[in-house]
């Protein structure tokens, strides 16, 4: 503001114009615009003080001179006139109010008045006072653990504060803060970390006024795109209003690679005018009108900060988006990354099994390095989350096996080196497996096992019961744990279910799979190219008499180079021999016939050497196989009416990678696959 001051002798008459007042945001259209005020509209998330007007209505002008001569007036006009000053030196102090009296910005000087001198100029560019900073932020509990918040505040000099919040509830996913900071305009950058790595990031702007408290909610998402607000507005002091949008923020899925995002100026602002700041998952990427980053596969927020030249203008707004590779095909997988022993601390010499968890998080065996591992994949990133090895007093050693219940959180780990049956209680809220119990096999103890060979678990429901079998080719008895039972190892069911140990089968190491509403079992012995299929006997938990295929009944079907099967549905199964994928079907109760042959090469199916594993998703649409092969190949089949078509597959560019078993993740986004001679790949399946 500029104050004119004129003098009549002795008396003076003191006028103030008003120029720089300090609303929420603001930026000059042309030389003559006595100010910019910078407003966001609805789409925007600037944060200010609730019910709290930031243009300023009234003045109040104090001065200090000689002889002890002071004044004080309050006007709601831009110009002031005092009368009756003592010529001398004089301190003048403005102050600019909104409607609710609440004093939002000053300025002062100090002013010889002469009778010759009657201008002086006060820039209003001070906002006054302390307000209050209240800000909560949320996130999925359930989508992340060991969470971090790291919080920044930096004020329109640049200077950056660090705080500390006052609540941190990681159960809950909900932090909060609240401090008091000097008034004025700030940006606030908001990082959520797990177990120290970025997980998502955010940046708004937000307006901190004298004793009032400037409060919001902040839910960053972590999981899915948003429709970008990307439109905020400008509004000078006529009320003309200014348009501003932000270019390249229009889609919610990108390919991978560079993208340029930009902010337009409409009707003849200057972006000369403007500092502009961008910001992805809260970390600083560039300045000036536009910018080019490469974002990381994944979901991510992009956000700018703009700010005018005057004291307070400042608004933000923002973008999420997801970066999937190249163009996708629903249901097959893309590749992600491919890790070598101890890469992310990952053990990967040896894998034998995963098995995931309810929350999305897995546990990885290591048989080459003894070691169970608790871990997250974030953000196409695998992390370690915990470590067990023999130190720990866990039996990770020759780990065959891993059963995990997602409802109860209970999880069965079977080792050979002794025979031994662990079961665990994951703790999801500290990320840890809690040891319940050990059940060591030897020959004295009949109902486990005689030689300390252990195979595959296979589990089936009969509500409200979750029971578990170990498989083991010459134990007396079968082991089964009801994991729903308060004591698992108490509530053994070894006697109760019509079991057989072995169907026939005696080398070691067979697989018997359950279908997946666990009325037909499928025994599959690679070694003597034999398979079993049975169904469950009507009103009980065991199964009957079973059909049998291989060397020991040719004329029904070769098999020959048996390497895999599944069974897809209570009467379909599928055997992976060669080059050759075989549908057998189950005619009547325990009767089991071919159906059709799924050749290499034909049928729309590219050429494969060989399966070495076949896994369904969780909801039974889609069926994966890994190829025998060291491109780290995964085809992906549609399954309709027992029926399978073939989808696409992915690789693994310059890969030295053959994968041996597959494990789909439990809300169908993840694939990962170990390899035969060790390593881990993670694979992503698109959805429709």
């Amino acid at each position: 503001m500029i104050g004119k001051i004129k003098y009549a002798g002795l008396v003076a008459c003191l006028s103030l114009i008003c120029v720089c007042l300090a609303t929420l945001t603001g930026c000059p259209t042309a030389p003559s615009t006595a100010s910019l005020e910078l407003h966001l509209d609805s789409m925007a998330r600037t944060i200010v003080p609730e019910g709290t007007s930031l243009f300023v209505t009234a003045y109040t002008v104090m001065g200090k001179g000689p002889d002890g001569q002071n004044f004080k007036v309050n006007s709601n006009n831009s110009l002031i006139s005092v009368d009756g000053l003592n010529e001398g030196m004089w301190n003048l102090t403005a102050t600019g109010h909104n409607t609710q009296g609440v004093a939002l910005v000053s300025g002062h000087s100090d002013i010889a008045l002469k009778k010759d001198r009657n201008v002086v100029s006060i820039a209003l560019d001070s906002m006054v006072g302390i307000g209050t900073l209240s800000m909560e932020i949320t996130w999925k509990a359930n989508n992340i653990v060991h969470a971090g918040i790291h919080l920044m505040l930096v004020d329109e000099e640049g200077k950056e504060t660090i705080l500390a919040p006052n609540v941190f509830n990681e159960s809950r996913g909900m932090a909060s803060v609240s401090v008091q900071v000097p008034a004025g305009s700030y940006s606030l950058c908001i990082q959520l970390t797990e177990s120290g790595a970025l997980r998502a990031g955010h940046v708004t702007a937000l307006r901190v006024v004298d004793g009032l408290v400037s409060e919001g909610i902040i839910h960053l998402a972590l999981d899915e795109p948003t429709h970008p607000p990307y439109s905020f507005l400008l509004e000078n002091k006529t009320g003309v209003p200014v348009s501003c949008r932000i270019i390249g923020a229009d889609k919610g899925t990108l390919s991978t690679g560079p993208v340029t995002s930009s902010l337009e100026v409409e009707d003849g602002l200057a972006l000369d005018d403007l500092v502009v700041n961008w910001f992805l998952n809260g970390r600083k990427v560039g300045d000036g009108s536009s910018v080019t980053f490469t974002p990381p596969q994944g979901y991510s927020r992009l956000d700018v900060i703009a700010r005018g030249p005057q004291s307070g203008t400042m608004g933000s707004t923002g973008w999420q988006f997801k970066v999937t590779q190249g163009s996708v095909i629903p249901g097959v997988p893309s590749f992600k990354r491919l890790y070598k022993d101890g890469e992310n601390n990952l053990r990967t010499t040896g894998v034998e099994c995963i098995a995931f968890l309810g929350d999305g998080n897995f546990i990885l065996s290591s048989s080459g390095a003894s070691t169970l591992q608790l871990c997250k994949i974030v953000r196409e990133e695998i992390h370690v989350l915990a470590t067990y090895d023999a130190s720990s007093g866990y039996p990770v050693q020759d780990i065959t096996d891993i059963y995990a219940d997602q409802a109860s959180g209970r999880v069965l780990t079977a080792s050979s080196s002794p025979a031994t049956i662990c079961l665990y209680q994951y703790d999801s809220t500290y990320s840890k497996l809690v040891k319940k119990f050990i059940e060591l096999g030897s020959e004295s103890s009949p109902s486990f096992t005689r030689t300390g060979r252990l195979g595959r678990f296979a589990h089936f429901e009969e509500a409200p019961h979750v029971y578990v079998v170990m498989f083991n080719p010459d134990g007396y008895k079968t082991p089964i744990y009801d994991l729903s039972a308060n004591n698992p190892k108490e509530d053994f069911f070894a006697g109760s279910l019509k079991w057989s140990a072995n169907y026939g089968c005696t080398a070691f190491p067979y697989v018997c799979l359950a279908s997946p509403s666990k009325n037909a079992l499928l025994v599959i012995s690679p070694q003597e190219t034999k398979i079993r299929l049975t169904n469950r006997v009507p009103g009980s938990l065991g199964y009957g008499s079973y059909s049998h295929f291989g060397t020991d009944n040719p004329e029904k079907i070769s098999i020959n180079g048996l390497s895999s099967g599944i069974l897809i549905s209570d009467s379909c199964a599928l055997i992976a021999h060669g080059e050759k994928i075989e549908q057998i079907e189950c005619d009547r109760p325990s009767v089991w016939s071919h159906a059709r042959t799924y050749q290499s090469g034909q049928d729309g199916i590219p050429a494969f050497a060989g399966i070495t594993d076949m896994v369904t998703d969780a909801l039974g649409t889609l069926l994966f196989t890994s190829i025998k092969s060291q491109e780290g190949k995964v085809m992906s089949f549609s399954i309709d009416d027992s029926a399978i078509t073939y989808l696409g597959s992915a690789s693994i560019p310059d890969g030295n990678f053959t994968p041996a078993r597959i494990f789909p993740s439990p809300d169908g986004q993840w694939l990962l696959a170990t390899g035969l001679s060790g390593g881990l790949a993670l694979y992503e399946v698109p959805r429709n």
